[in-house]
């Protein structure tokens, strides 16, 4: 046993420093090739870009939470688009390039719509599958935990600080406490106070507690995305 842990350890280090490495190469390398050949460095950083998204994921793979986290895969999407197109430039035919400068804004705009679709109704058909599948139990709130959110959107460092709640629960005679894994600031849950929440039969320390406010934004966030690539895609091709 401890010899296992010896090697995954290693391993564990091996990979963090190829990891490392990398990093420290494109930041460096980028900038290099940049002014020389701009069309490297970019396809560089669509490489950097697919690295960094496959770092995220294979381990979301290997636990099998990719599911609750498909936003995420937007990090490789991008990055093989930013790699095929600066590929087409330097090494394609004229043909080819004058193709990417018609299909490539239709590919992006289509990505927009995909992506629309994917926040406004996977998250709507994850939680009504739950609401019909897992069991639907009163938890008492017996903490908020709490991080911060950095926001950079108005061009100052400013930080959010939002919560995620720990339920303590009986299911099937046996207790449990688990902590939730949405954060949010708003509509927070009392501790000491006891709310419905629905537990994954399969895994009692899975658990789903509705919430209104987060689906807004979801909806939101998918409905935009979806109705803006429709609208653009519509205004590229007639």
């Amino acid at each position: 046993m401890k010899k296992e842990n010896k090697e995954n350890k290693t391993l564990s280090n091996i990979y963090g420093a190829i990891v490392l490495i990398f990093i420290i190469s494109a930041l460096i390398g980028i900038p290099l090739v940049a002014k020389k050949n701009p069309l490297m460095a970019l396809f560089m950083f669509g490489i950097y870009f697919l690295f960094f998204g496959m770092i995220i994921i294979v381990p979301m793979i290997k636990e099998k939470s990719l599911k609750k986290n498909i936003p995420i895969l937007i990090f490789p999407i991008i990055g093989f688009g930013i790699c095929v197109v600066s590929g087409i430039y330097m090494w394609g035919s004229k043909y080819n390039i004058v193709l990417s400068e018609k299909t490539v804004p239709a590919l992006i705009l289509i990505l927009f719509v995909i992506m629309g679709v994917g926040f406004t109704f996977i998250p709507m058909i994850s939680n009504k599958n739950k609401k019909e599948k897992w069991s639907l139990i009163n938890a008492k709130c017996t903490k908020l935990n709490s991080r911060f959110l950095n926001d950079n959107d108005s061009g100052y460092s400013t930080q959010t600080e939002v919560y995620a709640p720990t339920f303590e629960y009986s299911y099937n005679g046996n207790q449990y406490s688990t902590m939730s894994n949405t954060y949010s600031n708003v509509k927070l849950p009392k501790i000491d106070e006891y709310y419905d929440i629905y537990v994954n039969p399969d895994n009692p320390n899975e658990i789903y507690q509705p919430s209104i406010a987060n689906s807004i934004v979801l909806f939101i966030i998918g409905s935009s995305l979806l109705f803006s690539g429709i609208g653009c895609l519509y205004l590229l091709l007639k």
